[in-house]
Parts: C-alpha cells; sequence; structure tokens
C-alpha cells in the first residue's frame, strides 16, 4: 500500500498542480499580471508569478505522517510542518520582492526559511559523506541548515533565466534524489520527494519553452525553500550538491564577476545584462565589466537562439543527475 501510494504520488499531485495553474492563468491574464518574454520576437506578453503554486500544493505533505502510520509520530509531522512552513517563508519572500522590490533585503529574509526546520528539529546531524562514510556534526549541522537554505533559495531565483530551466533543475535533482530514497527503502524520504517532484513537473508543463506562466519571484523562492527543506529532511545533502552543480556553477560566476551581492536592477544599471538578444538571438555581451553567468559562458562559443540554449541547460542538469547518481554508490556503499 505503502509503494503504490509513493510511486503514483508525482502524477497525482502533477495533476492537481497542472488544473491550478491552468485555472491561475485563466485569472492572471483577466488581471493583467503579465510580463514581456524578453528572450522572444516581439516580447509576447506571459503570465507572471505562476509559481504561486508552490506555495499552496506543499500543503499535501501534511498526508505523509498519516499514510505511513496510524498513529503519526511526533518527528514525522515536525518534518512535514517544517517542508510547508519553509516552503510559504520562501514564497512570502518572494511575494514582497515582487511587489516592493526588496532588494538585497531578501537575501538577509531567506533566513527565515531555515527557521522552522532548526526550530522543529527536521535534521539529521549525520550525514552521509562519500568515501568517508557517516559524520557526526551535532552543533555545526543547524548553521549549515541556516546558510544552506538561503543559498538554496536564491540560487533558484538566479537560475530562473529561461523558459523551463529552474524548474527542470529541480527535477532532474529530485529524481536522483527518489532513485536513492526507494533504492535504500527510505519510504517517508521518498513520499516527501514524491510530491515535491509532482509540484516540480506539474508547473514545468506550463513553463516549459515556449512558457505560458513564468514563476515570478514568488515561485522561485518557494521552490528553492521546498527543494532545500526536502533535501535536508530526506538526509540526501551530497546526492543534491552534486545534482545542482549547474545551479553552484551560475551562482558562483555570477557573484564572482560582481565581486559581491547587488540586485537585479542595480546589476543591471552598473554593469548592463549578461545576454543581449537581436531578433529571437542571444548573444554574449562582449564588454569586460559585463555580468558572467552560465548562459554568458554557454554564449561565449557563438549566438544561439533561446531553444538551444535550453537544450543546453537541460543536458547540464541531465549530466550532474547521472553523477549524482553514481556519486550515490560512494555514499551507500
Amino acid at each position: 500500500k505503502q509503494k503504490t501510494a509513493y510511486e503514483i504520488m508525482p502524477s497525482l499531485v502533477g495533476s492537481e498542480m497542472c488544473i491550478r495553474d491552468r485555472l491561475y492563468i485563466d485569472v492572471a491574464k483577466k488581471k493583467g499580471i503579465l510580463s514581456p518574454d524578453v528572450h522572444k520576437i516581439g516580447n509576447p506578453l506571459v503570465v507572471n508569478r505562476g509559481g504561486v503554486a508552490f506555495i499552496i500544493l506543499p500543503i499535501l505533505t501534511l498526508i505523509v505522517p498519516f499514510m505511513l502510520s496510524s498513529w503519526p509520530s511526533r518527528s514525522l509531522l515536525n518534518e512535514s510542518l517544517s517542508i510547508i512552513i519553509a516552503t510559504l517563508l520562501g514564497g512570502l519572500v518572494g511575494y514582497c520582492d515582487d511587489n516592493y522590490d526588496l532588494g538585497l533585503f531578501k537575501v538577509i529574509l531567506t533566513l527565515l526559511t531555515a527557521v522552522p526546520i532548526i526550530v522543529l528539529q527536521a535534521y539529521y546531524p549525520r550525514p552521509l559523506v562519500p568515501i568517508i562514510g557517516r559524520i557526526r556534526i551535532t552543533i555545526v549541522y543547524p548553521l549549515l541548515v541556516l546558510i544552506a537554505m538561503p543559498v538554496v533559495s536564491n540560487a533558484m531565483n538566479m537560475i530562473d533565466v529561461m523558459n523551463g530551466v529552474m524548474a527542470t533543475s529541480i527535477s532532474t535533482t529530485l529524481i536522483a534524489m527518489l532513485f536513492w530514497a526507494l533504492f535504500i527503502s527510505d519510504i517517508p524520504a521518498a513520499c516527501y520527494i514524491s510530491i515535491a517532484l509532482g509540484i516540480t513537473l506539474g508547473f514545468l508543463v506550463f513553463n516549459k519553452y515556449p512558457a505560458k506562466t513564468f514563476p515570478g519571484n514568488i515561485g522561485s523562492y518557494a521552490a528553492g525553500a521546498l527543494l532545500g527543506a526536502t533535501v535536508i529532511i530526506s538526509r540526501q545533502e551530497y546526492i543534491a550538491l552534486i545534482a545542482l552543480l549547474p545551479v553552484i556553477l551560475n551562482g558562483f560566476l555570477l557573484l564572482s564577476s560582481i565581486r559581491g551581492i547587488m540586485s537585479r536592477n542595480v546589476l543591471q544599471a552598473k554593469k548592463g545584462k549578461a545576454v543581449l538578444v537581436q531578433d529571437g538571438v542571444l548573444y554574449a555581451n562582449k564588454k569586460a565589466n559585463a555580468p558572467l553567468d552560465l548562459t554568458r559562458l554557454i554564449l561565449l562559443f557563438g549566438p544561439l537562439p533561446e531553444k538551444d540554449v535550453i537544450r543546453i541547460y537541460t543536458l547540464l542538469f541531465i549530466e550532474s543527475m547521472i553523477l549524482s547518481i553514481l556519486t550515490g554508490f560512494l555514499i551507500y556503499f
């Protein structure tokens, strides 16, 4: 019964996500919640803030403790509540940034996403390290959670550069995690990961190229918090770390090239855009002081249409996913 539940959960949650996104798109069009798709000819208007569903559906994680036990343990309830509250807090930060442009203050606010995990003690301070095995870092681990949660949330915001890129990076990471959760028969982790994967795939249906909706900051921060909380609670830190290598590289390139942290508007005003668009074709900005991210790095080899850049991103995510699955053999054997 348990196996059947977590095997079909991604499709069930994904279907629910598709329905909610479809409803949101219809409402958002009437309300005028639209943004131009700057990478396409004519800059067509696309529904924005479609990632609002990320803060609605994680409530489904509450079914996990009751599905796994007739009398849910406190730890299972704390894990479910941690995922829900962290995702809601991430979405709240994104919502405020969408409406009021928080600037760098949002980086500080994303620290809040770590609070429910730490307060409810929904973590296991003995992570598995490749080759070495399990290590005990009881004092340090909560500090790592406090750092990791805002890092993942902001990294998802930075990688949200083109149609479907952010959702694809999260999906491939969760697939690698689900593989090992099933392999080692970690049923609670498999359930949490399945729900997060279903939510992400459901959103990807409408966010993939050509996008019918953008996640907005509310979606990217909520999705980042959902992913971060799921990684910590499922205890698959190193699997996720390897799967997210392209996302990490993107953030490292950007931060090192601008030598600090600044909001997107300030960054473009001071250094310009990393990528330029002409007639639907993307070009790397040739200015020496232009910001360097993974997209610009890809385009340094020559201009490409958006669809081809997205394909390269997808291949990078798939390669990292495969590498992370292989890394699991160094962790669990």
